[in-house]
């Protein structure tokens, strides 16, 4: 899928994003409600759960066994 070209004033510009940019709203309304309903406890415990799913899915599909097939005997 190539990027959107827009053409302003003669210039050309094209929107090529990661999904990142997608997300970053979403997280930052869903940790803006969970600090004013939990506070800053809420807030650093969705941190800390988010980074360590983070790690253990780069774990997971950085494992060997995750990219090979099994050995047939």
């Amino acid at each position: 899928m190539s990027p959107v070209n827009i053409l302003i004033f003669g210039d050309a510009y094209s929107f090529n994003m990661t999904a990142g940019v997608l997300l970053w709203p979403v997280v930052f309304i869903m940790t803006d409600i969970i600090n004013e309903y939990f506070g800053v406890k809420g807030v650093r415990f969705l941190s800390y759960l988010t980074a360590a799913l983070i790690a253990f899915a780069f774990i997971i599909f950085t494992s060997p066994s995750a990219s090979s097939p099994p050995l047939s005997s």
